[in-house]
């Protein structure tokens, strides 16, 4: 697995925090690619009945393994990769619930296929501090002091629908 380099008294840069994130990910979906091949897998994201029963199922947390694209989107100031794969895990920690109506039509049958994927999300929108060459002590909030927000996380997710 790939380690960055970091020395007393260098300017940190954001990408060494990013590089930082980006090898250990790397690092474990090689070895999750090792021990599971490039087949996806589950584990689980029990479906269940409500109780008491209705017209709804559950499917409780689990997490899904899926050979993605290291990042088919930027990754803070670290450009895309979509020429690289490596196993990803998306990660549902909550159970959710489906809504299975029954049809509308009398003496018609509906079937229901619940389905999970892998995706990666980003989340955490906030206006970011950011440093003030002009005046120090009062920071721009957001980019060039613009107040847009931006994501703080990107998430592998299992997503079910």
């Amino acid at each position: 697995m790939d380690r960055q380099i970091v020395y007393i008294g260098a300017i940190p840069q954001d990408t060494d925090l990013l590089n930082t994130n980006k090898d250990a990910m790397v690092g474990l979906g090689f070895l999750m690619r090792a021990i599971l091949g490039e087949n996806t897998y589950a584990a689980g994201l029990v479906c269940s009945a409500t109780s008491p029963a209705g017209m709804t199922v559950n499917v409780g947390q689990g997490s899904i393994y899926s050979l993605e694209n290291i990042d088919n989107s930027a990754y803070g100031s670290l450009a895309a990769d979509t020429t690289h794969q490596i196993i990803k895990q998306g990660i549902i920690e909550a159970t959710t619930n489906f809504s299975c109506p029954a049809p509308a039509t009398v003496g018609e049958s509906i079937v229901y296929l619940v389905e999970a994927a892998y995706e990666d999300e980003d989340t955490g929108a906030t206006v970011l501090p950011y440093y003030n060459a002009s005046n120090p002590s009062v920071p721009f909030n957001g980019p060039n002091n613009t107040g847009v927000s931006q994501n703080t996380v990107r998430q592998g997710v299992c997503f079910s629908s």
